[in-house]
């Protein structure tokens, strides 16, 4: 995991330069008039899904993993919470789907990191990487990019 301001993502290019920089050029574009829904930016490596949602409350939360593909969550409007753990204990609400890449685990205390997810922040969540996004204890609206990054494009 990877939990930065954007005015520091430059400093991750040498990770993907070709996925950076179709990332970059989104964000440079972005802007709140943009129509919500999931967009391809490289065929089958690259999407990001841009969604408005109201917040959970923690205890209404799940937390998911995924085996191939890194996320890079970023809000633009509002604010949230995410919990970052391993899912190794976690009971198993939902198997991993394969052909959607989706686990679902119950929450459960213990060795977690919690991350405040404003603007100007981003996290990148590698495969296999638990994570429960989209919880506030005061639910309110956000408007939150998803960027689905092939692991293959990170190694």
């Amino acid at each position: 995991m990877i939990y930065d301001q954007l005015a520091n993502f430059e400093d991750y290019r040498k990770l993907a330069p070709e996925v950076w920089q179709k990332i970059r050029t989104f964000l440079d574009s972005w802007t709140p008039s943009m129509p919500l829904g999931k967009q391809v930016l490289i065929e089958g490596k690259l999407t990001v899904s841009d969604a408005v949602y109201t917040t959970r409350k923690p205890a209404d939360s799940k937390v998911e993993s995924h085996a191939r593909f890194a996320d890079i969550q970023i809000v633009m409007e509002g604010c949230e919470n995410m919990t970052c753990m391993s899912t190794e204990k976690l009971p198993v609400l939902s198997p991993m789907d394969q052909e959607q890449d989706y686990a679902l685990f119950s929450y459960a205390e213990g060795n977690n990191t919690r991350l405040a997810m404003v603007p100007g922040v981003f996290a990148l969540l590698l495969p296999g990487e638990g994570h429960m996004p989209g919880w506030s204890d005061n639910p309110a609206p956000v408007r939150k990019l998803v960027f689905k990054i092939a692991g293959e494009l990170l190694r």
